[in-house]
């Protein structure tokens, strides 16, 4: 192989094909290539699966072609069960039960003005979970998070979701 001039993928695609093996894995990802071309890929990309198509056809018609690789990859991914069903989580961080409600409501605070989305619909045990909280902490207490923080306004405080938007003041808009 060395010396020798080959074509080989562009750096930034075999970073980004890394990623999306690395969320998938190796036994849920496939590439398609022509069947007469000889494949060089590195070595950390053993293991994924080739669907070929044979590329010499006569009528040049491309879907044909790669009609029995498709159904390859489709018979395949038919017999997996979904990525969500299938993933443990190694390392899950641990729930900390010793925090008091003013230690929720600073850490709530905080990924409101950090990670939430506004206008969007968020989950109380999405937030529960993400920043680590007891179960049921979000929705206990978000009404208390907006009242300390006038600058933005719970929109919609459901059994399940809550919606937040940010507080319009006539002041802003006069000149």
């Amino acid at each position: 192989m060395r010396g020798e001039s080959t074509r080989t993928i562009r750096d930034n695609v075999l970073f980004e094909l890394g990623l999306f093996i690395g969320k998938l894995g190796k036994d849920r990802c496939f590439f398609v290539v022509q069947d007469s071309t000889e494949l060089h890929i590195p070595t950390d990309l053993y293991g994924i699966t080739p669907a070929r198509y044979r590329g010499d056809r006569r009528d040049k018609n491309i879907e044909a072609a790669l009609g029995s690789a498709c159904n390859y990859i489709r018979r395949f991914v038919r017999d997996l069960k979904s990525v969500s069903s299938t993933q443990e989580t190694v390392n899950p961080e641990l729930v900390d039960e010793n925090l008091d409600d003013a230690d929720i409501i600073a850490i709530l605070e905080t990924w409101l003005r950090t990670d939430a989305r506004e206008g969007t619909a968020i989950r109380y045990s999405d937030v529960d979970k993400s920043e680590n909280l007891p179960n049921g902490s979000t929705k206990r207490l978000i009404t208390q998070v907006f009242e300390r923080n006038t600058d933005l306004v719970l929109e919609i405080s459901g059994a399940s979701v809550f919606k937040f938007g940010e507080e319009l003041r006539l002041s802003s808009y006069i000149v």
